[in-house]
């Protein structure tokens, strides 16, 4: 006996909504709340891919801007300010690169 055309495409296809087709399942509310769960998550993947890009984009910027501090104070003549400005470069390098050890090791000023 020879199967219908949309069976066999349903078994070769291996999607959920092959399982669907070939039950003629109706998933009622639950498919719909999971369908509507599956947009929302989607949407904010999407938002965190974009966010994720704006943090690696303000870090490239973030790094050059150092590497530009770093640069600078190589040229200064001045040995103590050109240390003072090492270290405060050193200070600002430590907190981005961990702001939550400099919250827990910074004392609060008051």
């Amino acid at each position: 006996m020879r199967r219908p055309a949309r069976t066999v495409q349903a078994q070769e296809d291996n999607r959920p909504e092959a399982l669907v087709e070939l039950t003629e399942f109706d998933g009622g509310e639950l498919e719909k709340f999971a369908k509507r769960l599956d947009s929302r998550y989607q949407r904010c993947q999407a938002k965190a891919d974009d966010i994720s890009g704006c943090i690696e984009s303000i870090e490239t910027v973030a790094g050059d801007l150092f590497k530009e501090w770093e640069r600078e104070a190589d040229t200064m003549s001045n040995r103590d300010l050109q240390r003072q400005s090492l270290d405060q470069l050193l200070l600002h390098l430590v907190t981005a690169t961990a702001p939550w050890s400099a919250a827990w090791s910074m004392p609060e000023k008051r």
